[in-house]
C-alpha cells in the first residue's frame, strides 16, 4: 500500500465500502425475509392477529416481497394481502416513500401504490408523470390507471 497512489488507495477502500454495504443490505433482507415471508403467506388465507413491528429498515425488503406476491395472485388472496397491507400501515409508509429522493424507493412506492389502488396516492403519482426518469413517469402512469383509469387516462377533445 505504501507505494500506491491516493487515487488508488481511494478506490480500494471505495470497493472495500461497496462491499461491506452490500453485505449488509444482503443481511437485512434475510432478517426481514425471515420474519415477514411466513406473515404473508399466512395473510393469504386468513387475517393475522398481531404482526411484527414493519421497521423503517424492513419496509423495502418487505414492499419487494407483497409486491411479487400481489402480482401473482388475484381474487380473495389478493384481497387478504391487501388488508394485511392495511393493518401494517403500508400505506400511511408508501405516501412518506412518494416524497423521498431515493429513486428505488419512490419506484417501489408508485408500483406499491398502484397494486394497492392507493386513490391517497393519485396527487403524488400524477407529479410523478413529468419525472425526468421515463422509468418512474411510465411507473407512475401505470398506478394511476391501476386505481381509477377512467380519471387516469383523460380522452382529449377534439378541436371545433
Amino acid at each position: 500500500l505504501n507505494r500506491m497512489g491516493y487515487t488508488k488507495k481511494f478506490m480500494l477502500l471505495w470497493i472495500l465500502s461497496l462491499r461491506l454495504w452490500s453485505v449488509l443490505q444482503n443481511k437485512l433482507r434475510q432478517r426481514a425475509l425471515l420474519r415477514w415471508r411466513p406473515v404473508l403467506m399466512s395473510s393469504l388465507y386468513e387475517q393475522p392477529d398481531t404482526l411484527p413491528r414493519l421497521s423503517r429498515i424492513d419496509l423495502p425488503h418487505v414492499l419487494e416481497l407483497w409486491n411479487h406476491l400481489h402480482d401473482s395472485l388475484s381474487g380473495e388472496a389478493r384481497s387478504n394481502l391487501d388488508q394485511m397491507a392495511g393493518q401494517a400501515r403500508i400505506p400511511a409508509a408508501v405516501n412518506r416513500m412518494l416524497r423521498k429522493k431515493n429513486f428505488y424507493a419512490r419506484l417501489l412506492a408508485v408500483r406499491t401504490a398502484g397494486n394497492l389502488r392507493l386513490a391517497s396516492a393519485c396527487d403524488l403519482l400524477r407529479e410523478l408523470l413529468w419525472s425526468d426518469s421515463p422509468a418512474l413517469s411510465l411507473a407512475a402512469a401505470r398506478a394511476l390507471t391501476q386505481i381509477d383509469s377512467a380519471r387516469a387516462v383523460p380522452l382529449p377533445t377534439a378541436a371545433v
